[in-house]
């Protein structure tokens, strides 16, 4: 961040020993902010049980909701469970880091999964990387109803990660990160205020002070269903774009954040439009009111970007037409001639 008089506070360097927190114990906490999801809740605190480096505390926060996620939590005695009226998935964050003693965090959502080493595969990251403010890892996409399992194509923060996550959200699933608690105080937290995009908001203000490194081990399951706040791409496009705004002041430093904060804007306004264009030609009748009301949002945020991107799946969609009809030419002559009658 700048400090007063216009100079940069000082980043520690992924790796260096004798930085702000020396040896570290390697206890992690475990915190599963819950809203009426109790039944995926079961499921979520199992996959924090099973890890082959076990966490030292999972807090389960009940975030006001209407089903009943005591009767799921009882049957886990070393899982506590704290409550508080509705207040959103932040604000139950942070009441679950207040409560917790550990080192390192770990967030999951009560409908996603861990796999059994995802803690052991970030630890290790902060072994070989002590003075970092976070590591992460890759993940799985997860259909709630078929059970398809979808690969997330890992990407890393480069040499610059404050920049690279200016250009998008190269982290994705909050779950996959693993947070040293004293550098998620430092920085403030979730802000409460923030209706979506969050934890992007969190990964640049830790990117902005301190090293971040990931690796490609898939790490988590990132369960899709129809409660899924991400599918209305007007509301994400809108938040999303309301936290790139923050930083902008700080990209002012370097020229190369500058250009990078840019090519984020282009970036997300071409993502949400086009997840609206591929919704539009998949989604059935029900899905239309929903779909225009969308439109709408996205329009007023970036007039041409629902036009440009539908010329952009009309061109795609023109250039596979091509490739099957040259395929079907090509497998066709392939085939031997036919004996003549």
């Amino acid at each position: 961040m700048q400090l007063a008089g216009g100079s940069r506070e000082p980043q520690p360097q992924c790796g260096e020993r004798g930085g702000l927190c020396g040896a570290m114990s390697s206890t992690v906490a475990v915190i599963i902010p819950t809203y009426n999801s109790a039944h995926y809740l079961a499921a979520a605190i199992e996959s924090a049980l099973g890890q082959t480096s076990p966490p030292h505390e999972i807090i389960v926060v009940d975030d006001g909701s209407r089903d009943d996620p005591a009767a799921v939590t009882a049957a886990y005695p070393s899982v506590k469970l704290l409550r508080q009226a509705n207040q959103g998935v932040s604000a139950a964050r942070n009441t679950g880091v207040a409560a917790a003693t550990s080192d390192y965090l770990v967030f999951l959502d009560a409908d996603d999964q861990l796999l059994p080493e995802t803690l052991a595969k970030n630890l290790e990251q902060f072994a070989e990387h002590p003075d970092c403010g976070m590591v992460y890892g890759s993940y799985y996409y997860v259909d709630a109803q078929t059970r398809k399992i979808t690969d997330y194509t890992f990407m890393p923060p480069g040499e610059d990660p404050f920049a690279t996550l200016l250009r998008g959200n190269c982290i994705g699933m909050v779950a996959a990160v693993m947070f040293r608690r004293d550098v998620y105080q430092a920085v403030g937290g979730f802000d409460a205020s923030q209706r979506a995009s969050e934890d992007y908001d969190l990964y640049l203000r830790i990117a902005r002070r301190y090293g971040v490194v990931g690796r490609p081990d898939v790490m988590t399951e990132y369960w899709q269903h129809g409660g899924n706040a991400s599918r209305d791409n007007a509301f994400m496009l809108r938040w999303v774009l309301d936290v790139l705004r923050r930083y902008r002041d700080d990209a002012q430093a370097r020229p190369e954040w500058r250009a990078a904060i840019r090519q984020g804007e282009a970036n997300w306004v071409r993502f949400y439009a086009d997840t609206w264009v591929a919704n539009l030609r998949t989604g059935g009748v029900a899905q239309l009111g929903p779909l225009m009301k969308q439109a709408l949002g996205i329009t007023r945020i970036a007039p041409t970007a629902l036009a440009r991107s539908a010329v952009r799946a009309a061109k795609w969609e023109a250039r596979l037409k091509v490739r099957r009809v040259r395929r079907a030419l090509r497998d066709r002559s392939a085939q031997p001639p036919g004996r003549a009658s």
